[in-house]
């Protein structure tokens, strides 16, 4: 993150009237919170003192939340409650204080849910103080969308056509679900109109500069970045896509690498091999007995001759792969599993035709506090909505091929406070 410059301060105390995110939901084009509200609501919590924001001797920024009574943290929003208790939660798990760059969330799963929330949030304290308006049920806009089926039905008995009455129809569905979008009332109008005229006028874009370990040093810096005022910097928010990721599961951060799975096989249940071998076998003898005839009538020395040595080639490539496959399967059938215990570093669901949960496959990444890399595990997606970064997790998986047997949630214990 960069620091902000700020003109002459405001002797108006409207920015102090409402928080940044419901500034930013008044602003929106469309009435949505998106992902820099969220990082508006973190950094006004920063400049009211309830995260402090420092730069360790690594020069890696960290946070630790403030030890607050009850009273203070009542007297939290419930959005911001969200990003104060995010924050909290990673820093706890950390020893008490987190790198800023250990706040993305989990996968795209997760930050979809974590989202909502947040923007479900945001929208119910803006209706409760009477800055939007109402907005109709879902089962009203289904009504309203069930209705439009009879003048459309009308319009493509006249003669209209029926593609042009699905194309009419549409665009009239997308019209009523548009209703459910949070719409500023006449109080949330005027705001609206008055923070746009502030942020041209008092608001300056960010400048180029060093990390300052007390920045932001007011609350302007959060109203620019809800806003959307100069340049938009990285959220800490964001989706976790990166192969490196933080950890302290080792008691000091560090980086580890995650690791794709090592053969196209891994995670596998060798119980499969028991149906290969039945195929394989006769599979590979009805190919290597054509290749064999088909040898006796090629010259060697032939253009057919090096297709059929290239033939030869394939099929020994293909009995080495799928024997190796059978040779691991056996192999973890006869042996007991092995455990891999540590922290949850990385969560990813990926779309897969062939995976058990309506073509999802859920993987897990836990570093046990020694290697440099984390390989992904398959898990079900039960225990992928229960896990989050920084759940001690312990896989009992197959030595050869690492199918996942059982799982187990551990106790997270506190990490010890190291200096980074």
């Amino acid at each position: 993150m960069r620091p902000w410059s700020r003109a002459k301060p405001s002797k108006r105390s409207i920015w102090k009237g409402q928080p940044p995110a419901v500034a930013a939901l008044l602003c929106a084009r469309y009435g949505d919170v998106g992902e820099q509200a969220a990082t508006a609501t973190y950094l006004d919590l920063i400049a009211r003192g309830l995260i402090r924001r420092s730069t360790a001797a690594s020069g890696k920024v960290q946070l630790q939340p403030r030890k607050s009574n009850g009273k203070d943290l009542a007297a939290l929003r419930p959005f911001e409650r969200q990003v104060y208790d995010h924050v909290a939660r990673r820093a706890e798990r950390a020893g008490g204080a987190v790198l800023e760059e250990a706040l993305r969330l989990e996968s795209i799963e997760h930050a979809k849910k974590w989202m909502t929330t947040f923007r479900n949030h945001v929208v119910a304290d803006a209706r409760d103080r009477g800055l939007v308006e109402e907005r109709p049920s879902l089962r009203t806009c289904f009504w309203l969308c069930v209705m439009l089926l009879v003048p459309v039905g009308f319009a493509i008995g006249l003669g209209v056509g029926l593609f042009l009455g699905l194309i009419a129809y549409l665009l009239s569905a997308t019209l009523v679900m548009g209703l459910r979008r949070p719409r500023p009332s006449d109080t949330g109008d005027k705001l609206r109109l008055m923070y746009r005229h502030l942020m041209r006028q008092t608001l300056r874009p960010p400048i180029d500069g060093p990390i300052d370990p007390e920045w932001p040093p007011d609350r302007e810096a959060a109203y620019a970045v809800a806003l959307g005022v100069g340049r938009q910097i990285r959220s800490p928010f964001a989706v976790q896509h990166t192969t490196l990721v933080w950890s302290k599961a080792s008691g000091a951060w560090r980086q580890v690498r995650i690791a794709s799975p090592p053969n196209f096989f891994h995670n596998i249940d060798p119980m499969a091999v028991l149906y290969v071998i039945p195929g394989a076998l006769v599979f590979f003898a009805i190919w290597g007995r054509l290749l064999f005839g088909i040898s006796t009538r090629i010259e060697p020395w032939t253009l057919s001759g090096a297709l059929l040595v290239a033939g030869w080639v394939l099929w020994a490539l293909a009995n080495l792969t799928v024997w190796r496959f059978v040779y691991h399967g056996l192999y973890d059938l006869r042996h007991e599993t092995v455990s891999v215990e540590g922290q949850v570093i990385f969560l990813e669901a990926s779309d897969d035709p062939d995976g058990e949960q309506a073509g999802k496959v859920y993987r897990v990444a836990i570093d046990d506090g020694k290697a440099e890399r984390a390989v992904k595990y398959e898990i079900d997606r039960a225990l992928f909505t229960k896990l989050r970064y920084g759940h001690r997790l312990r896989l009992d998986v197959t030595p050869k091929l690492g199918c996942v047997r059982s799982t187990r949630l551990l106790q997270v214990p506190t990490a010890p406070t190291v200096t980074t």
